[in-house]
């Protein structure tokens, strides 16, 4: 049976390990969240830690699978204008988008630090660890996706022609 290629599958060294990244994050929430259950109603004991490590992973997940969503070109837009413009406008536009993505990623990523080093004060109840865990998504997730859009930068800078 010879099977379409996927088009949203990621291309590429780095789309890949996102995606790999991805794919750790959501088999581990599914394994936690499933453990957590078992433990609960069928063992009558809870983990303490039931309630908090499902949110963290959750949350890392989501931020590290946005990067994916960039590199196989899931995030949304609105393209009724660029439709009817020419191609050499279109990929200026496509290549300022890009360039306007990398500046607001970067300011993400500068303003999550101060909240990173906060995290650093206090420590979760429930399992010891630092709150900087609950807000390192944010700053790494923000980086992969500065990485992720310099890829998409590169791709249309290349399909410009001079």
């Amino acid at each position: 049976m010879d099977l379409a290629p996927n088009p949203h599958e990621p291309k590429g060294v780095v789309g890949r390990c996102f995606y790999l990244l991805a794919a750790a994050s959501m088999i581990t929430l599914t394994a936690v969240v499933l453990y957590v259950i078992v433990a609960r109603y069928f063992f009558n004991a809870p983990p303490l830690w039931g309630e908090d490590v499902p949110r963290i992973i959750f949350i890392w997940g989501i931020f590290l699978a946005c990067p994916l969503a960039i590199c196989v070109n899931l995030n949304l837009r609105v393209t009724m204008l660029l439709d009817v413009m020419s191609a050499r406008l279109r990929m200026v536009l496509e290549v300022a988008m890009h360039l306007m993505v990398l500046a607001l990623l970067a300011v993400v990523f500068w303003y999550s630090l101060p909240l990173v080093r906060l995290g650093f004060t206090g420590t979760m109840l429930s399992t010891g660890w630092s709150n900087a865990v609950l807000r390192m998504p944010i700053a790494i997730g923000a980086a992969l996706m500065f990485v992720a859009q310099l890829v998409q930068l590169s791709k249309s800078v290349r399909g410009i022609r001079y």
